[in-house]
Parts: C-alpha cells; sequence; structure tokens
C-alpha cells in the first residue's frame, strides 16, 4: 500500500487489542504480535510503502524465519526507498 512519505508508520495490519513487540529484521523496523499460541502479525515500513502479514498454525521463530528469510528481505530489495 503507497503511503505519502510525510506520514509516520501506521498500523495497517487490522489486527487490535494485542500486544506489538517492535524489532528491527535486517535495518528495518519491524512491529510483531501474537495473537494466540500459532497465529502471529507483523507490520512494517519500507520506502513509501506499508506491509503487513498474518500466519497461523507455525511458531514464534518459524514466523520470525519467515519474516527475515523472505518477506522483509524481500520488501526490502523490490521496495527500494
Amino acid at each position: 500500500m503507497p503511503q505519502k512519505a510525510d506520514k509516520s508508520m501506521k498500523d495497517i495490519s487490522g489486527v487490535y487489542s494485542v500486544t506489538w513487540k517492535d524489532q528491527v529484521i535486517d535495518g528495518i523496523p519491524i512491529s510483531i504480535a501474537k495473537i494466540n499460541d500459532t497465529s502471529y502479525v507483523a507490520h512494517w515500513k519500507v520506502g513509501n510503502y506499508q506491509f503487513s502479514a498474518q500466519a497461523a498454525g507455525m511458531s514464534a521463530p518459524q514466523f520470525k524465519a519467515l519474516l527475515e528469510n523472505s518477506l522483509v528481505d524481500d520488501s526490502a530489495h523490490y521496495f527500494v526507498k
């Protein structure tokens, strides 16, 4: 989702009433939350684009690996700042 450069990062995940934890993956600030024991959600911004991802049926380390090895990494390479 394109976003104007002058706006701050907003949560576009559509998930509320969770506790967000800020982390950095490959130099990109990202917020991750646990929905339940096997469901997780994340949102982040690269350049003028905002991203969110939600997954079910996996552990926290699996979700973080998915973000690190694919989703956040791909967004950093294909959506240039």
